[in-house]
């Protein structure tokens, strides 16, 4: 059985949670300290700093808008204490000794955000298998990384997704995208060779509505299908990455992200500006409360040590969240599984710069059609 997607309007942010002010000093050292107590309250200020960081980063937050609070409902209350479990263990294992140090990973819980899952999946070559949700495949499904879509859970995938959550430990969920369903044929649905790994965005709604907010994180391309039912697709995915061969062109490249980046935010003004002229204000209202293109590439970035495979990876993010509201799911579809960052890129410019030029021809018929009727409104008053 199939869930629906559905476009998210509302944007939500979640901001890092990481006090910087850990260990600092509230005095300075004694002008008589020996050498040695320096070094190592040194060293303790940037152990207590590592700890901080680590803490932030691994601790999972609740995805829920509001008061954050024991909920109620039976499954916020389930996946709320797989959460617990995993902030607890964190706290545990990283304030305590040496012994619980030694302990392995199999002793504890760690839950892993899918921005984390290189942790699991360390190259494109390590295979696993996982359960996947299916989803019929259209413009509003989380196809390519960074797109924001509703899904609305049943019954029984609100039950497996709670499972699944603690038996894999990965906090988030694989979507597998259904490019044909057939109702006599449930057994054997058409599948895209790509699902995508999601975060959670806002499961407030999963025991009332079924329906949770998700965000595309990661490609997998799935290698194998292992076994087929009404509500999940089993098989055997791996990491799906662009190709780390030498950019053929990287100062072109770069210039082209630049690119990307202002005609992506153009776009969003433009496409506002068309449905303010066509009376259309709650499109309005919901273009205007989209992010700018660099919020949201920090947002998808903000986990991540920036270093020379990061700067490939920017590269990679930039030319598919150019794509979320201006591609149709055709070319989301060939994005996703396009391996080439260089040809990606280009083809999302070339896709902006198409657009606007569409608008711009757009909102200039409307205000031509604006006066004409102006001025026909005038001659017909000084007839009367």
């Amino acid at each position: 059985m199939l869930f629906e997607c559905a476009m998210y309007k509302d944007q939500i942010k979640v901001k890092p949670n990481i006090n910087l002010n850990i260990g600092k000093k509230e005095s300075h050292q004694n002008s008589k300290s020996k050498p040695d107590d320096v070094v190592d309250s040194i060293k303790e200020d940037l152990a207590k700093l590592k700890l901080a960081k680590k803490l932030s980063i691994n601790r999972i937050k609740f995805p829920i808008v509001g008061r954050v609070g024991k909920p109620e409902t039976t499954y916020l209350r389930k996946i709320y204490y797989i959460l617990e479990e995993n902030n607890r263990g964190l706290r545990k294992n990283s304030m305590g000794d040496e012994a619980q140090e030694s302990e392995t990973e199999e002793d504890q819980r760690i839950m892993i955000h899918p921005r984390q899952i290189t942790k699991i999946f360390t190259s494109p070559e390590v295979h696993q298998a996982v359960d996947m949700f299916p989803t019929l495949l259209n413009s509003r499904a989380p196809i390519i990384p960074g797109q924001v879509a509703i899904i609305s859970l049943q019954e029984e995938h609100k039950e497996l997704l709670t499972k699944q959550l603690r038996d894999s430990n990965i906090f988030g969920i694989f979507v597998a995208l259904v490019t044909k369903y057939d109702e006599t044929n449930k057994e054997n649905p058409e599948i895209s060779p790509h699902c995508m790994l999601c975060e959670f965005v806002d499961i407030t709604n999963i025991d009332t509505t079924g329906k949770i907010v998700v965000r595309g994180i990661e490609r997998f391309k799935i290698s194998r299908v292992l076994a087929i039912s009404e509500a999940l697709i089993k098989g055997e995915v791996a990491l799906l990455r662009d190709s780390r061969e030498p950019l053929r062109n990287p100062t072109l490249s770069a210039e082209i992200a630049k690119r990307v980046e202002k005609l992506y935010d153009k776009c969003n003004g433009l496409e506002a500006d068309y449905r303010r002229a066509d009376g259309n204000m709650d499109d309005v209202k919901a273009i205007e409360a989209r992010e700018s293109f660099s919020v949201r590439l920090g947002n998808m970035i903000e986990d991540i040590n920036i270093d020379e495979e990061a700067r490939r990876f920017i590269l990679e993010l930039t030319g598919f969240i150019g794509l979320e509201y201006h591609a149709d799911m055709q070319v989301k579809l060939d994005a996703a599984n396009m391996i080439d960052t260089e040809d990606r890129l280009v083809m999302t410019k070339d896709l902006l710069e198409k657009k606007c030029e569409i608008l711009r021809s757009r909102i200039s018929h409307l205000s031509a059609n604006e006066t004409s009727t102006d001025i026909n409104s005038t001659h017909s008053d000084t007839k009367t």
